[in-house]
């Protein structure tokens, strides 16, 4: 709400600046606990709109003459969180899986909260907020080492923060993420709020550990050479539903999971036993697989990961992301295109059966 009611009344000031080529975000990213503010545009002028953006957030008043602003912009708030209930079921279940270990309250919680919200709480959260704020910063593209100190000491200032922080005290802030021990399973099924919905949503992650270069590789390497198959054998023969994912996931961004994710009209003990009996074939696959097809697929995942970024902002958001993970690992490209080469196939074979629990001959 807060982010929403600073935005709206930035809205005159950043049309102008959008008119010169400026452009921002403000942004709660709830995995991470955190506020984000990213800035673009011609770097002259950035140091003054990051500046006039953040005087604004840190001096939020939220007094009478917002209320009709906090009218309309809580009304749509309650609206935003009533239709998220309402989402596609596959996108429920994914949902329902960061309640279960990450985020510690679901969406009809944050409705729930949303509809006792009042201007005084709102008030009264910004100082909170702020006192517990710690300051993460990156400065990407034409900018020099002095100035870019220079924007981040104009950040803390505007929000009145003491000494930054380095780096590694900020690593594992967010919320954290329930471990499931080895062979333990979480079954957790929840009716649909559309009575009228006739499609089920089924997401199952095996849970692998923390982030490492071996590990994620390996995991990317496994959904490339998966994810099609898994998509001919559950929707295209068995016709399981339209939607139909094999991926890599992360909770927090820092735990990862080798995920499936079907939506489907059937019910879903079959799309589980579906994905059972997928995880069986995908060894046979995967052995049955010819080493130049192998071969091929490893140099695909290895072109991939040094593919050049096309520009300024999709360079800077690979940084960021590895700021958001708590990893600082800005060469992770290249040390996973290095780690790929060195994967065997009978290495990954060994890896599935380790990801779901799956020996040979078990």
């Amino acid at each position: 709400m807060l982010t929403r009611m600073v935005t709206d009344k930035l809205a005159e000031y950043s049309y102008n600046a959008a008119l010169a080529g400026l452009h921002y975000s403000l942004s709660a990213q709830v995995l991470q606990s955190s506020l984000t503010v990213a800035v673009q545009g011609y770097n002259h002028k950035l140091p003054l709109l990051t500046q006039t953006i953040l005087e604004a957030l840190a001096g939020f008043k939220g007094g009478e003459e917002d209320s009709e602003l906090f009218r309309r912009l809580h009304d749509r708030l309650l609206k935003d969180y009533a239709n998220d209930l309402l989402a596609q079921p596959y996108q429920l279940a994914m949902a329902a899986t960061a309640h279960l270990l990450v985020v510690p309250y679901s969406t009809r919680d944050k409705l729930e909260a949303a509809r006792t919200l009042t201007p005084s709480l709102l008030r009264s959260f910004l100082p909170r907020l702020l006192h517990q704020c710690r300051l993460e910063a990156l400065v990407y593209g034409n900018a020099t080492e002095a100035q870019a100190m220079a924007l981040f000491e104009r950040t803390r200032t505007a929000l009145k923060r003491p000494t930054p922080l380095p780096a590694p005290v900020l690593r594992g802030l967010g919320w954290r993420v329930v471990s499931l021990e080895e062979g333990e399973e979480v079954h957790y099924r929840a009716a649909c709020e559309n009575p009228e919905e006739p499609n089920h949503g089924v997401q199952v992650s095996y849970q692998l550990g923390p982030q490492s270069v071996p590990l994620s590789t390996r995991l990317d390497l496994l959904v490339l050479l998966l994810k099609d198959e898994a998509f001919n054998e559950l929707r295209t023969k068995q016709q399981l539903g339209y939607i139909v994912f094999c991926a890599a996931s992360g909770a927090n961004r820092h735990i990862l999971s080798l995920s499936f994710l079907i939506q489907t009209v059937k019910d879903p003990s079959i799309a589980l036993a579906a994905i059972d009996a997928f995880l069986d074939y995908a060894r046979t696959y995967l052995r049955g697989m010819s080493a130049e097809d192998y071969a091929a697929n490893v140099s695909a995942l290895v072109d991939a990961k040094l593919e050049k970024p096309k520009n300024y902002a999709e360079q800077g958001n690979r940084y960021w992301n590895e700021i958001g993970k708590g990893a600082y690992l800005f060469d992770r490209a290249e040390l996973e295109a290095a780690e790929a080469k060195t994967i065997s196939k009978e290495e990954l074979i060994e890896f599935l059966g380790a990801c779901v629990g799956r020996r040979e001959g078990g």
